[in-house]
């Protein structure tokens, strides 16, 4: 996949007249689908089910049955991963291998698995996304716009990326974290909507449920109606 090649050539060649070329010989800035682009980074990665999960079904003679979530597969190394979230154009812009960090820091991160948490050190510099995503390929006056103000952003106000780095990660570290308690809200909003009609209700089935939930549960005091 080469993601430099996402946008028309008269977008590809207008980026190189406006903003030039890197010491490597590529383009400073580039147009590409932000779906398109991937990076190495290691550590151990959970492939969790899609679609609609349910936790707690009732069986035969109300017998409630728990389905714990479990990942699909689990794999840990170093693997191509998408770059950013989401879909649609976006502005890219190189930045050399100096303004990743040092080489001693960008290997110092390690993953839970002991492997390189940020993959390969960038050698030759890397693009990052400066503006973006949109759902459709902007107008080469608006890149040009973009390009201009960030330039005379960064004149004004030299950017550190190693910190940027180091907030980035920690930023990611607080998206798990929020996304897992995301996942157990889902799930206990999904445990009431399923549940609690069947708790509440005094019918002989969901007395009989509610003697199987105290069971699994290993509450030996009494399962009331809550």
């Amino acid at each position: 996949m080469r993601p430099e090649l996402d946008a028309p050539q008269y977008v590809r060649d207008r980026m190189v007249k406006y903003g030039g070329k890197n010491p490597f010989g590529k383009p400073t800035w580039r147009v590409v689908l932000c779906q398109n682009v991937f990076v190495k980074r290691g550590g151990v990665f959970h492939q969790m089910p899609t679609g609609e999960i349910t936790q707690f079904s009732v069986g035969a003679g109300g017998r409630v049955e728990y389905t714990p979530v479990r990942a699909d597969s689990v794999q840990s190394g170093v693997m191509e991963v998408p770059k950013y979230p989401g879909k649609g154009w976006i502005l890219e812009r190189w930045l050399s291998a100096s303004l990743w960090g040092t080489r001693e820091w960008w290997n110092a991160q390690r993953g839970d698995d002991g492997s390189p948490l940020l993959g390969p050190y960038p050698n030759e510099g890397d693009y990052w996304l400066i503006a973006g995503p949109f759902e459709n390929l902007p107008a080469i006056s608006d890149l040009e716009g973009a390009i201009a103000m960030y330039e005379h952003q960064q004149r004004n106000k030299p950017a550190d990326l190693e910190t940027f780095m180091k907030v980035a990660i920690k930023n990611e570290e607080d998206r798990i974290v929020a996304n897992r308690l995301r996942l157990e809200k889902t799930l206990e909003e999904m445990r009431r909507s399923e549940l609690m009609p069947v708790l509440k209700s005094t019918s002989l089935s969901a007395q009989r449920f509610r003697n199987e939930l105290q069971k699994m549960i290993g509450d030996p005091s009494h399962f009331g109606v809550l």
